[in-house]
């Protein structure tokens, strides 16, 4: 005698492996895998260049990059983190559609573009400090996945 094994309606979002066995050694062999569709979703990731500059009005520029590009306009969410501190030893610009200062949690993706910049401008003071760092986040969205990198770094250091 044999014995049916499973059925995953097709719309359930699973796969399965259906197998039939003697029921006297009642073997039962079911494959299931999660699939998560993210079609048409791009996969965000962060980089920055240079890592380490200076306070005196120095810039590194963080590069978010979208894979495939955004079908529409993409709002990304951000934060910001470390020793150094949003205004007051660096700010953040924009450079879509013009350089103007931005404050976080998020900047847009126009449709169709592959990447964007935010810049970290460091702001000149006499004030002594030790090296001071930021770290550049992605946050999660629902029209989005966060790859990896998921966040970059800059090193800010003080020059006399």
């Amino acid at each position: 005698m044999k014995v049916p094994i499973g059925f995953c309606p097709p719309t359930s979002g699973f796969s399965y492996a259906r197998r039939s066995t003697p029921a006297a050694l009642a073997i039962v062999v079911i494959a299931l895998t999660a699939t998560t569709s993210f079609a048409g979703r791009p996969t965000l990731t962060v980089s920055v260049s240079p890592s380490f500059v200076t306070n005196q009005g120095e810039e590194a520029v963080f590069t978010i990059t979208a894979s495939p590009p955004p079908a529409r306009k993409l709002r990304v969410n951000f934060f910001v983190s470390g020793t150094a501190l949003l205004n007051r030893d660096y700010v953040l610009l924009r450079t879509i559609p013009t350089r103007a200062i931005i404050q976080p949690p998020q900047v847009i993706f126009p449709a169709g573009q592959s990447s964007i910049e935010v810049i970290l401008h460091t702001m000149g003071d006499d004030a002594p400090m030790a090296h001071l760092f930021t770290t550049f986040f992605i946050e999660p969205g629902a029209r989005y996945r966060v790859g990896h990198p998921l966040r970059a770094s800059v090193t800010i250091d003080n020059i006399r």
